[in-house]
């Protein structure tokens, strides 16, 4: 310590020594609800965050005690633990160590959330019936989350590789906190009146209470309420918050999200395909359905044997024959050409024809490094070239 000034580790090793000696802070009843729940199978550890309406804290549960507990332990249920306050004196954070859990009954935030659930159930806003299909090729799609977030990322990023020519539009907003709700229904009213074919209301993975904002009426209510079909993407897969209920598709994640609303490009050159064949087997099927019709008009009239009238109706049918053809080859050219210049439009997109000429891609634990902010000395990346990848190790970064 110099002239006063203390160091990280000094008021750590201070604060550490205060808690976890202070006999006020020892093997005492505390009252809350459980969340985040979660056994380490690895160490026999059990891990969650005990909280109340105002306020939350971490708790661990050693084995010892861990192989003792009688009752059944799950996210939701209202609690009273025996446990002690101790602080790791790495990081400075206080947490609980539980020598004991005691339920007492379904939690007030648990009890809440199947209340309100409930009620929109009863209202109607989560039948089936009522939700609307999303649409197969939307040409603007409008992306509600937390600007500069994973969740941005992953879907903008997705949708650029399947869908390169839908456009995107990005609604920024809070996803956590106080304020969270009151801006996320702002921006999905203001979203729904966009001339957007499709919304996706995404946020990443978190703790149940990270996630809360998607579980309050007002959120549920503004998505339930959307002029335009939503899909719902919060958290990880197992997530399931009040919004996912009233939302027209639920995604299991951000990149899922966008994989259901974008079809992917090949599978648009296929469709284009499948109609030009279509219309190729329907023309051939026309030109041989006027054939058949001719030759037995032929037929007819030879049996008849009125020859200047044959003679004039086949002058006249081969003259329509030749209309029908050329109109047939004429449609055929044209298609033709509308597929080349699609075709040529998404070989303009494909990110292997700059990577042709001469530029790299370089990616980070699969996401593209766009920034020297992104690396470190020491990381790993890996660099893809017009031809052939390889992997290199940062030993040095420039502005």
């Amino acid at each position: 310590m110099d002239n006063g000034i203390l160091t990280v580790s000094q008021i750590n090793k201070y604060l550490y020594l205060k808690v976890n000696s202070d006999a006020n802070l020892k093997s005492k009843l505390i009252k809350g609800e459980i969340s985040n729940f979660k056994y380490h199978e690895k160490t026999g550890c059990i891990f969650f965050t005990l909280k109340d309406s105002e306020s939350s804290i971490k708790a661990i549960m050693y084995r010892s005690a861990a192989e003792k507990l009688k009752a059944k332990i799950e996210d939701g249920m209202s609690v009273v633990v025996v446990a002690s306050v101790t602080l790791y004196e790495r990081d400075g954070n206080c947490q609980l160590s539980v020598m004991d859990i005691q339920p007492i009954g379904e939690g007030k935030i648990n009890a809440e959330f199947e209340r309100l659930k409930k009620k929109l159930y009863d209202e109607g806003l989560c039948d089936e019936e009522r939700k609307r299909p999303l649409p197969e090729f939307p040409k603007k799609i409008g992306l509600i989350t937390a600007r500069g977030s994973a969740a941005e990322k992953d879907v903008i990023s997705t949708l650029e590789r399947r869908y390169p020519i839908g456009e995107i539009v990005v609604f920024p907003v809070l996803v956590q906190g106080e304020n969270a709700p009151l801006s996320i229904k702002e921006a999905i009213i203001s979203a729904s009146k966009s001339d957007c074919d499709v919304l996706i209301l995404a946020r990443g993975g978190g703790s149940n209470e990270d996630l809360s904002c998607f579980n309050t009426e007002i959120v549920a209510r503004a998505v339930a309420e959307s002029s335009i079909p939503m899909i719902t993407a919060v958290g990880h897969e197992i997530d399931t918050t009040l919004v996912d209920y009233v939302s027209d598709k639920r995604a299991a994640t951000p990149t899922a999200a966008a994989e259901l609303v974008a079809p992917d490009k090949k599978r648009l050159l296929d469709i284009l395909q499948n109609y030009m064949n279509m219309l190729y087997n329907y023309t051939l099927e026309n030109i041989s359905s006027c054939e058949r019709k001719y030759s037995n008009i032929s037929n007819n009239f030879a049996l008849l044997g009125i020859d200047k009238k044959l003679t004039i109706n086949e002058e006249k049918l081969e003259l329509s024959g030749y209309k029908l053809s050329r109109l047939t080859y004429d449609k055929i050219n044209h298609l033709a050409s509308l597929l080349e210049t699609k075709e040529a439009e998404l070989k303009q997109l494909n990110p292997m024809l700059i990577l042709s000429r001469g530029y790299s891609v370089v990616t980070k634990d699969a996401k593209i490094v766009s920034s020297t902010d992104n690396l470190s000395i020491g990381d790993t990346v890996e660099v893809e070239l017009g031809r052939g990848k390889f992997v290199a190790k940062i030993t040095e970064i420039g502005e």
